[in-house]
């Protein structure tokens, strides 16, 4: 362990809430016959947890899985070959976040691409494209939008500057999808088997709390919203262990937001953009109503239609069972084309397509001697 992990874990306010952990899940033991389990939702929490080994860390009774990490992992492949085909066309400059440069479509990443002489801009946000193509009008600019509403609000806000100034080279691949539909299919499945969630600041911020209700008033699952901070998932924890010995389920915050939301940003993405009827998630098939696109009155910065992208689809890898990682009823390497059919050098399911994804997490133990997650 690092010496900045060391100091973390030996710090009082850690130590303190380790062990409230410990007494809070030896009470639930008594309510329970199988570990509590936690799901995490959103990217930068799931980075944390790996960074700072917070599993290795909680009693046995305390399990966290994975959510659906960052929006990135779950692009279909062919999303991203049509990305890939942008990034190739003469006079265009594709601008990607860093979340999306290493995820692979069919053979190649956009990385690869790149080092071939593709015009790929590795940016921060849709404001970061939109200058790129103010400052080159010779140039059609494709930002590559991805993410989900807190990301989507900000490409709804810059689409209107560039329609307010008529920028004509500025248009976006739309890939931006919704957390609530995607939490709500996790919730119907049949095999759910999950507990309580954390979730991220990052999206309440921009839509509040509100949408978040029906957890707890439809499903009985509580959730707490949490800062992006190992001490924050920590303190969520606690919240969560203690509603549940409570026999509560509600939301809860960890940290201070306006928790109304965003009216203006919620404003423009709802001016600018609209759900589409079905979205697929990486491994694991269809969303309704979890993808957003365009509206027709911004049709003009639409790339699927600006280019005329074709819609042939690529079926998605159903023989991966991303569904039953992510509802925590089976580990990793349990997954019948683990190892296999779908590896680091090969992912087909969303938790493969990223390092930091539990599957490609454990296909390295496999690789390197270390502990498998099998094992935790």
């Amino acid at each position: 362990m690092s010496s900045s992990l060391q100091a973390f874990y030996q710090s009082a306010c850690v130590q303190d809430l380790l062990y409230t952990i410990q007494q809070l899940s030896q009470s639930l033991t008594q309510q329970m016959s199988r570990p509590l389990r936690l799901m995490v939702l959103c990217g930068p929490q799931t980075l944390l947890i790996e960074e700072y080994q917070l599993k290795a860390h909680l009693p046995p009774s305390v399990e966290i899985l994975q959510g659906f990490g960052l929006a990135a992992w779950s692009l279909p492949i062919d999303r991203l070959n049509h990305a890939i085909t942008l990034a190739e066309r003469p006079n265009v400059i594709l601008a990607a976040t860093q979340d999306t440069m290493r995820i692979r479509g069919s053979k190649r990443t956009l990385i690869d691409v790149q080092r071939t002489g593709a015009n790929i801009h590795e940016v921060a946000s849709a404001d970061e494209a939109f200058h790129l193509a103010v400052a080159h009008p010779d140039q059609q600019v494709v930002y590559f939008a991805v993410g989900f509403e807190d990301y989507a609000a900000l490409t709804a806000q810059t689409i209107q500057s560039a329609a307010a100034q008529s920028i004509d080279n500025f248009s976006v691949y739309c890939n931006h999808t919704s957390i609530i539909p995607a939490l709500k299919a996790v919730l119907d499945s049949p095999i759910l088997m999950v507990d309580g969630f954390i979730g991220a600041a990052d999206i309440p911020q921009v839509t509040g709390l509100q949408p978040y209700e029906f957890l707890a008033d439809s499903y009985h699952k509580p959730i707490v919203i949490a800062e992006n901070s190992p001490l924050a998932i920590l303190q969520a924890i606690v919240i969560l262990l203690r509603q549940r010995l409570e026999r509560r389920n509600g939301v809860e915050t960890q940290t201070t937001f306006n928790q109304t939301g965003d009216s203006t940003k919620m404003q423009a993405m709802m001016e600018v953009l609209e759900p589409r009827d079905f979205y697929e998630w990486r491994g694991m098939g269809s969303i309704d109503y979890s993808g957003l696109k365009l509206r027709t009155e911004y049709e003009q910065f639409d790339a699927d239609i600006v280019f005329d992208l074709p819609k042939l689809k690529i079926a998605d890898p159903h023989s991966a069972q991303c569904w039953a990682i992510l509802s925590g009823v089976k580990k990793p390497c349990e997954c019948k084309v683990f190892g296999a059919s779908c590896n680091s050098e090969l992912p087909m399911g969303t938790f493969m397509t990223s390092p930091n994804g539990a599957c490609a997490l454990a296909h390295a133990a496999v690789l390197n001697p270390s502990p498998s997650l099998c094992a935790r």
